[in-house]
């Protein structure tokens, strides 16, 4: 793995650090709605970082896209706990 996709892990995990400090934030189901809107939507941050696999190596891509759909799915499951509280 380059330094480059060294940097891309590193900015998924910040990334879903982010968003796990905003969604404890959050203190209503429409606040937890945002984040979910921020970090997973159609344009959401997580989401445009799915569309860059294409610009990494064949070599690169799995590891990257494994670590980009747990940290989807960390969040996902955040949200909905947060919003069934």
């Amino acid at each position: 793995m380059n330094s480059d996709t060294a940097v891309s892990m590193g900015s998924v995990e910040a990334l879903l650090a982010e968003a796990m400090r905003a969604l404890e934030a959050a203190d209503a189901t429409d606040a937890a709605e945002a984040v979910r809107l921020r970090y997973l939507g159609r344009s959401g941050e997580l989401t445009l970082l799915k569309r860059g696999l294409k610009d990494l190596s064949p070599e690169e891509r799995p590891a990257f896209g494994q670590r980009l759909n747990e940290a989807s799915e960390t969040l996902g499951a955040a949200i909905d706990a947060k919003k069934g509280a």
